[in-house]
């Protein structure tokens, strides 16, 4: 939470790199077509890169209400034998807040929030902008035990269907938890674990599936380090245990505005 009257600034970005099998079409001869043969498909291997930057403004409009804007861009890229490589572009601007319900007192502090993306254009090509697309819930609780801090999280994530001629997209709503644990290694360096679960409903287009549902599990590993009185760096990597392999590296930096 930013302070009472505190301007903050994030700037972030994630890579993430995975690999699944999926299934694809191959295409007949012309005589094998002619006699109707029943569709022939090959599990090959899909392999996805994707880096996306969020940059956000937050600021304290009381000492238990932020308010903040945030401007995300995302560029990911597909490549699987059999067919061509594809490459996607989204981005959107969403305004939300954040209110501490209670503190870390005599029960673990509460932190709810709320963001919602007022304009934002899907990876459909040449999709129009869409406005009130996705909205996303956050509650966060953590207890402080000095030098360690223990924080459980709970998400929610609604999406709205895009529609671009006869195409229709609709992103898969997702669900997830997250148990984290902090230690201080000293009032400069923060070292941080944590395992989290999240439960993706599928994605479709115009009906079909290009996405499943699926539940994933992954191990958090990440530092946290001071860089000034007002300015703070968190590097860290997320590892999929469980389902497609996956893994992630993100970086964070936050400078807190004296105003």
């Amino acid at each position: 939470m930013a302070a009472r009257s505190e301007l903050t600034l994030q700037v972030g970005y994630s890579f993430l790199a995975a690999s699944d099998d999926v299934l694809v079409p191959l295409s007949l001869t012309p005589q094998e077509s002619a006699v109707r043969l029943p569709p022939v498909q090959a599990i090959v291997e899909q392999d996805i890169e994707s880096g996306q930057w969020v940059s956000a403004l937050r600021y304290g409009a009381s000492s238990d209400l932020e308010l903040r804007s945030t401007i995300r861009q995302r560029e990911s890229r597909t490549r699987s034998p059999y067919q061509p490589s594809s490459t996607r572009r989204s981005a959107a601007v969403a305004i939300g807040g954040s209110w501490q319900v209670s503190r870390d007192q005599r029960t673990p502090a509460l932190l709810l929030s709320i963001d919602v993306d007022i304009a934002a254009r899907s990876p459909l090509k040449d999709s129009e902008v869409g406005y009130g697309k996705a909205v996303r819930f956050n509650a966060l609780s953590y207890r402080s035990l000095d030098p360690v801090v223990l924080s459980v999280q709970v998400g929610m994530e609604y999406f709205s269907s895009w529609r671009r001629d006869k195409i229709e997209f609709q992103p898969g709503n997702s669900v997830s938890a997250k148990t984290q644990v902090s230690f201080a290694v000293n009032p400069e360096v923060t070292l941080i674990g944590g395992l989290g679960v999240q439960r993706s409903e599928a994605s479709k287009v115009s009906g079909s599936e290009v996405y499943e549902s699926a539940t994933r599990i992954s191990l958090t590993m990440a530092a946290g380090v001071a860089l000034s009185r007002r300015s703070s760096l968190f590097v860290g990597a997320d590892v999929a245990a469980s389902g497609p392999s996956a893994a992630s590296i993100n970086v964070e930096w936050l400078y807190q505005f004296e105003l």
